[in-house]
């Protein structure tokens, strides 16, 4: 049988918890199509004696959402393995939506980057349309962030949405999710997301809920700086309770001596 590509002589650790084990990987279009000790003709063959062969590696929590649009090889991230990440963290998504003050949220994130970058698009499926057009060297999967969501519709007001608001969040959401967001994300401990009561985020995680998509958060507090560790881990685990959506909880954290016990 030929192959495109075979990579040889490596040892192959697969991720299933078993030893790693010498073997060479047939690929051909793109894809693995046998894994053993191979013969035959191949367009390209690599040799990986001494060297581990995995699958890449998936990072889970990153803010590589506007890194992307200025670096799009991502050589940092290839040079550790890693093939797909999650962006779209912490309520703040560079996919969307940028409209009224979300676009500030962005402009203040790009300033750590020493960068200028104009987005070309106001909604989630139109940054999928230009996320297409990007050769990205590495799997991207994101999250609707509620910070821009917030900012999109409330600006920075530190007040309760109106009803009227409310449905145009769920709608900017619920939008997301349909075209490919892989779940709802807050970041609670800043501003604009510190203004959202607990009742918001329940409205807003039921769009997740109900098309069984998933609730992250940088959750309230991180020690004893506002409202408590103890009731930021809680109103997080509401949230899931009443909503109906799963809870991933970003960083499982407790900040400053008084919240070690």
């Amino acid at each position: 049988m030929g192959y495109d590509l075979i990579i040889q002589n490596g040892r192959v650790l697969e991720g299933s918890g078993t030893p790693s084990f010498p073997a060479d990987i047939g690929i051909t279009n793109g894809r693995i199509i046998a894994i053993g000790k191979l013969s035959g003709p191949s367009a390209r063959a690599i040799d990986a004696a001494g060297m581990i062969v995995s699958p890449g590696f998936i990072d889970i929590h990153t803010h590589s959402d506007y890194s992307f649009h200025l670096d799009p090889l991502a050589d940092s991230k290839l040079r550790q393995g890693v093939t797909l990440e999650v962006v779209g963290n912490c309520g703040f998504s560079f996919c969307g939506p940028l409209h009224g003050e979300a676009g500030t949220v962005l402009h203040d994130r790009l300033k750590g980057y020493g960068a200028t970058l104009e987005p070309t698009w106001t909604t989630f499926p139109e940054w999928l349309d230009r996320l297409g057009e990007i050769p990205s060297t590495v799997n991207i999967a994101t999250q609707i962030g509620h910070g821009n969501v917030r900012a999109a519709v409330l600006g920075f007001a530190d007040r309760a949405p109106t009803n009227e608001e409310l449905k145009q969040m769920k709608g900017i959401v619920g939008e997301a999710l349909d075209a490919g967001a892989l779940g709802f994300s807050s970041g609670l401990f800043y501003a604009p997301g510190s203004y959202a009561k607990t009742d918001e985020l329940i409205e807003l995680s039921r769009e997740a809920s109900t098309r069984g998509k998933f609730y992250s958060s940088h959750i309230r507090d991180e020690g004893n700086y506002s409202v408590g560790l103890f009731h930021a881990f809680q109103e997080a685990i509401e949230i899931g309770r009443q909503s109906g959506a799963k809870v991933q909880i970003s960083h499982n954290k407790c900040g400053g001596p008084s919240g070690w016990g």
